[in-house]
């Protein structure tokens, strides 16, 4: 379940991989700028069968959520800067607006048997993973470049829309296909 994000905050994060690729050598791979959104919950293996009641639930928690303005603001690292396994843009705006629709989303599709997250929800676009192989120095230097370059935005842009995807891994990366979408109003 996930928020697309429009075509200029895609470039803007490119225009950031960018910058991170070529102030550092430690493996990574980059999601690939089609494919940046913004995840609110990740549901694993569903049958065709599920599709509709999943998207029925995510109506009924969408329902007078309206449009969430959002920024880009920051850039981050988890775990943390000297550990950097996932590299990520911070978000912020109404965030509160975003978590509330986020918990109605989880507590929606536990009623379907779908686990709810344990982690708190912190919101963020995922722009790169660090490859297994890298060393510790590779992913502190990395870190190090992030909080260099962590001064990103404000970028406005309004989430507008909840869509359902389904993502087919593939040797080149994932594919996405849209399943459903929910409009905010």
């Amino acid at each position: 379940v996930a928020i697309s994000l429009p075509i200029e905050i895609k470039k803007e994060l490119a225009g950031i991989q960018g910058e991170l690729k070529s102030g550092a050598d430690t493996p990574v791979k980059w999601v690939e700028t089609n494919n940046l959104h913004l995840t609110l919950k990740f549901l694993g293996d569903i049958t065709p069968v599920q599709v509709n009641p999943i998207l029925h639930a995510l109506e009924e928690a969408a329902e007078n959520t309206g449009r969430i303005k959002l920024e880009l603001s920051g850039l981050g690292a988890f775990p943390d800067a000297r550990k950097v396994r996932i590299i990520w843009a911070g978000l912020s705006g109404e965030t509160v607006k975003l978590a509330e629709l986020q918990q109605r989303i989880e507590l929606s599709l536990e009623r379907l048997g779908f686990a709810r997250e344990q982690r708190g929800f912190q919101p963020h676009l995922t722009i790169g993973r660090v490859r297994e192989q890298s060393s510790l120095l590779q992913r502190e230097s990395l870190g190090s470049l992030i909080q260099r370059l962590s001064s990103i935005g404000p970028t406005f842009f309004t989430a507008d829309t909840l869509y359902l995807l389904k993502s087919t891994l593939t040797s080149s990366g994932p594919i996405y296909t849209e399943l459903g979408r929910i409009t905010l109003i």
